[in-house]
């Protein structure tokens, strides 16, 4: 829908007190008054008097909550009535908004098809604006990473955030004041993002929450990795950028630039002329391409105010889009908004996963897909480099350890030069797809797809936890490639009509089949099958034996943390881990289910019957010495 990278905000929950005296001094006041006579002259019954000094109290707690609202962000409600009146008519904010917590809320219903947000151009930042400023043109644009790739453009725009946000400090930058604000106090500071991003948790912290070989483990360490590689390569290639900017400086441009910004889609390119704001020509074009390995073809990155402030569901009740003609962002309501309720944005079709490693976030609701690897014993993201999957070839190795389809393990010294050969060939193929994630992770459509945003991301949607995905309901899962990968484990050399050897060594030596987009392993007989399809339940099953707990103990506990906790790092992370055994578990259905379609209702019993060696499982891993040889 968009390649917005946009806002994690934090679920600010508000600490209301009531404002007075010690609960002491309230007791003491109390005795006095017991002493005193009855007021107004004894007019109100004890009754009366006290229905309506709680109607009073009502009142004012109303007020006070009310207050306290508007307030809790003071400094994200001078910044919306500044750009709201700005009086060049750079922005339209919809009359019926009002500020509520660090976001919008509807005061009256605001129809389907109404604009609610119109942001100009100059009050934007791009990369286009990044690889366009004299300092990262001439300081950064060089900069690659470690593996000698080209940086992502939005890591370019991160460094021109920090390196404007330092010159705004210091009062030195031309910028307008409504992008000064925006700069150095709106935008959320490295303190606000270490209190609930990912990428800023302790490492220890995050394994122990999730575990080494979680699929939201590997996302978060990948984002991790990567944001800490840009800064090192700009400031291999810059003293000044490593004077100027930080470590932590630059993190928190980045996370910025990562959780709040938003795609433009293609921009109008021209032969000649001179720069535009919102267009490019082909000279600089080929610039970026040339200089930085830069592409700006499906368009730029942009952090525009007042929109990254919306939060996120999957149910928005707005849309946006980028007006090139008007070079503008304009915000449209897509559904009603009722009074009382939040501007609600989408950032796109999401696993609760990746919006954790993105955003920081998830909505506990089960209105996302979810994701789940059956990568047992390495890392996917860690292997995705060359230096990385050196480190993981010895556990990659261990998913050739059952050698399922023949009669007895293969030892190297003993058996058939074919099948051990085979192995080999097996293994190099197996090593081609380490890094690849969709051959590893399981991603299904969302457990309460019916799921609509609350009136304020302030409290649960529900406090019930997600429901489990049926087999019989409209579950979305395409698991080519990932059963491809068990198809590939469980094969023996006999498999294809004795042609499995050279079907691997074309695969490849081809490198597009190597990147998983043309050669996917298809079933060929219903030996292969059955050994696939037990493959991916046995991987499914150790996955969820690493969660020590069962299904039904983590609802309970997502059930609890909602009505308790909710908010906290320990709710966040709990849903992630009930996603995550959710989509395990209804792996092993759809293998099963594949399984009883082939051999009947008791299709694994049937299939275990057979004599034929080629339906051989074992419950048990070969002696590790007989799979050494394959690293010399």
């Amino acid at each position: 829908m968009n390649n917005k990278e946009m806002t994690a905000r934090r679920r600010y929950v508000a600490s209301r007190k009531p404002l007075g005296k010690s609960a002491n001094e309230n007791t003491s006041e109390r005795v006095q008054h017991s002493k005193r006579r009855r007021p107004w002259g004894g007019v109100l019954s004890p009754a009366t008097f006290r229905a309506c000094s709680v109607l009073t109290v009502a009142v004012v707690i109303g007020v006070l909550w009310n207050w306290f609202d508007e307030s809790l962000d003071p400094v994200v409600h001078r910044f919306l009535k500044q750009i709201c009146t700005a009086a060049d008519d750079a922005v339209f904010c919809h009359p019926s908004l009002t500020p509520s917590r660090r976001t919008q809320r509807a005061t009256k219903r605001i129809k389907t098809g109404e604009v609610i947000l119109v942001v100009a151009r100059h009050l934007q930042l791009w990369d286009l604006d990044a690889l366009r400023d004299p300092f990262i043109r001439n300081e950064l644009l060089t900069a690659r990473l470690t593996n000698g790739d080209a940086l992502p453009n939005s890591a370019f725009l991160a460094a021109h955030l920090a390196y404007k946000r330092k010159l705004a400090i210091q009062q030195n930058s031309d910028f307008n004041p409504i992008l000064r604000n925006y700069l150095t106090d709106v935008l959320p500071s490295y303190d606000d993002y270490a209190a609930f991003h990912p990428i800023l948790w302790p490492e220890d912290e995050l394994d122990s929450a999730l575990g080494p070989y979680s699929s939201t483990f590997s996302h978060v360490m990948m984002f991790r990795r990567l944001v800490h590689d840009e800064y090192d390569a700009f400031t291999r290639v810059s003293t000044e950028f490593n004077q100027l900017i930080d470590r932590s400086e630059y993190l928190t441009a980045r996370l910025n630039v990562l959780t709040r910004s938003f795609g433009t889609g293609p921009l109008p390119v021209t032969a000649s002329g001179s720069e535009q704001p919102s267009q490019l020509t082909t000279s600089e074009i080929a610039l970026y391409q040339n200089v930085g390995g830069l592409t700006l073809e499906h368009g730029s990155h942009a952090m525009v105010p007042v929109l990254d402030l919306y939060d996120h569901h999957a149910s928005p009740n707005v849309g946006f889009s980028y007006d090139a003609d008007r070079e503008c962002f304009v915000i449209s309501a897509i559904a009603s908004i009722a009074p009382g309720f939040e501007v609600m944005d989408s950032y796109g079709k999401r696993t609760d996963s990746d919006l954790f490693a993105r955003y920081g976030f998830v909505n506990g609701d089960g209105s996302e897909w979810t994701q789940a690897s059956i990568a047992l014993w390495h890392s996917v993201h860690a292997s995705g480099s060359s230096q990385g999957l050196s480190k993981e070839t010895s556990r990659i190795l261990r998913y050739l350890q059952y050698d399922d389809g023949y009669q007895a393990c293969i030892d190297p010294f003993q058996d058939d030069e074919a099948a051990w050969n085979f192995k080999k060939w097996k293994f190099a193929y197996l090593m081609s797809i380490a890094g690849k994630e969709n051959h590893w992770v399981a991603q299904m459509s969302p457990r309460d797809k019916d799921s609509k945003p609350g009136r304020s991301t302030n409290g649960p949607i529900t406090l019930e936890p997600p429901p489990d995905a049926h087999l019989d309901g409209d579950l979305q899962f395409n698991g080519n490639l990932l059963f491809g990968t068990c198809r590939l484990i469980s094969l023996t050399h006999r498999d294809y009509n004795g042609n499995a050897t050279r079907m691997i060594q074309d695969a490849l030596r081809s490198e597009s089949s190597v990147d998983g987009e043309t050669f996917v392993l298809l079933p060929t007989n219903d030996a292969l099958e059955y050994r696939t399809q037990m493959c991916i339940a046995r991987f499914a099953s150790t996955a969820l034996s690493r969660f020590n707990t069962t299904l039904e103990e983590q609802r309970r506990l997502v059930g609890r943390l909602n009505r308790e906790a909710f908010g906290t790092r320990k709710w966040t992370v709990e849903h992630i881990r009930l996603g995550e055994m959710q989509t395990l578990e209804m792996l092993k259905q759809v293998a099963f289910s594949a399984l009883r379609k082939t051999f009947g209702e008791n299709g694994v019993d049937n299939a275990r019957r057979s004599d034929d060696p080629a339906f051989q499982m074992r419950d048990r891993p070969c002696h590790p010495d007989l799979l050494r040889p394959l690293l010399t």
